[in-house]
């Protein structure tokens, strides 16, 4: 009876061990299995800052400078087609051309205007102040010089005007031979190719 109680407890302690070494094996393989997840799987903080990246480097690679094109003519020394930033003034279209000429007649445009797509700015030359009726002595004539007056204008000063070249200035010069002066601003617009979108650009440049 000794013998059979020892050998039933002898049994039991082997279980017993048995059971321990199970649990061990199970938790170091756990364990590892979660550290191989931890090390080999980008946590979601590192895939948002990797998304982020991605996204900032793919803006960088499409945020482009608008560019404008614009003629600049006259009274400066390098005569030419320059592209600008979109947001430039006519001073820095000045510049882009190497600045005035000895000759160039100071004052009479706006280099704080903005420059637009297709833009034509011609400096005039000292020669021409008369006419233009610009005076740099007398404001109120000054303010006044600054627009074109479309009843009186020949086709070399029409052609200053943006997007009115030799062809059109000459329609403009037939229309009035025909039709007597101007009585509107607006009425150059009955003149062929001249329609709203080049009105919107000389309409605060003429006068009649």
């Amino acid at each position: 009876m000794k013998n059979i109680k020892y050998a039933a407890a002898v049994f039991m302690l082997l279980i017993s061990l048995t059971g321990c070494l199970s649990d061990s094996s199970v938790k170091v393989v756990e364990d590892r299995e979660t550290t191989s997840y931890a090390e080999g799987t980008p946590s979601a903080s590192s895939e948002k800052a990797d998304h982020e990246s991605s996204t900032a480097d793919q803006k960088s690679d499409t945020g482009k400078t608008v560019m404008c094109r614009v003629y600049v003519c006259g009274a400066v020394i390098n005569e030419g087609v320059y592209s600008l930033p979109e947001g430039s003034i006519i001073n820095d279209a000045l510049s882009a051309a190497g600045g005035y000429t000895g000759d160039a007649l100071h004052g009479y445009v706006n280099l704080a205007g903005e420059v637009t797509d297709g833009m034509r700015i011609y400096f005039p030359f000292v020669y021409e102040k008369e006419d233009i009726s610009l005076s740099k002595n007398d404001p109120a004539e000054k303010e006044a010089g600054t627009k074109i007056n479309i009843n009186t204008a020949g086709k070399e000063q029409l052609m200053k005007l943006p997007g009115i070249g030799e062809s059109r200035a000459a329609d403009i010069i037939s229309y009035r031979e025909k039709n007597g002066d101007f009585k509107s601003i607006d009425e150059i617009k009955k003149i062929s190719g001249i329609k709203d979108n080049i009105f919107e650009k000389i309409k605060d440049l003429i006068t009649i």
